[in-house]
């Protein structure tokens, strides 16, 4: 094996880091477009995984509706599960995911909740648009 060499990024990966950083500054990019290797994920938590995908950035969805949109077996806390071994953060946006309160529960990424929670505002995130929630707060 030869001496490991630092090339600049090609092609889609590239893409990805420039939407990456396009989002936080503060922009909007969509990341639903992005392939992923499903090889490693259950019929099941790629419904759900799928599901996330198509929650618009800026907006909010229960557990609860998840499940309810995905048909998960599980319900609300299946969802959870299969959400905290989300290997997509930010392509597959789990941060997205609010409690049936609009209370901010449930996030395993590196710095938990607070992590959550500024993902939320760079976003300027609304409630769910499904009635599923009384409150929204950070």
């Amino acid at each position: 094996m030869g001496p490991i060499r630092e090339q600049d990024p090609v092609g889609w990966v590239e893409d990805l880091i420039r939407r990456v950083h396009l989002y936080t500054d503060g922009g909007q990019p969509c990341f639903s477009d992005v392939r992923l290797d499903w090889t490693a994920a259950s019929a099941g938590d790629r419904r759900i995984y799928e599901c996330l995908r198509a929650v618009e950035h800026g907006q909010t969805i229960t557990y609860g509706e998840v499940a309810r949109r995905a048909k998960a077996a599980g319900g609300a806390l299946g969802v959870g599960q299969i959400m905290a071994r989300n290997p997509w953060p930010l392509i597959v946006p789990c941060h997205r995911v609010v409690g049936a309160n609009g209370k901010l529960v449930g996030f395993s990424a590196p710095g938990g909740i607070i992590t959550k929670m500024r993902l939320l505002q760079l976003e300027g995130a609304k409630p769910p648009q499904d009635g599923q929630q009384a409150s929204f707060a950070f």
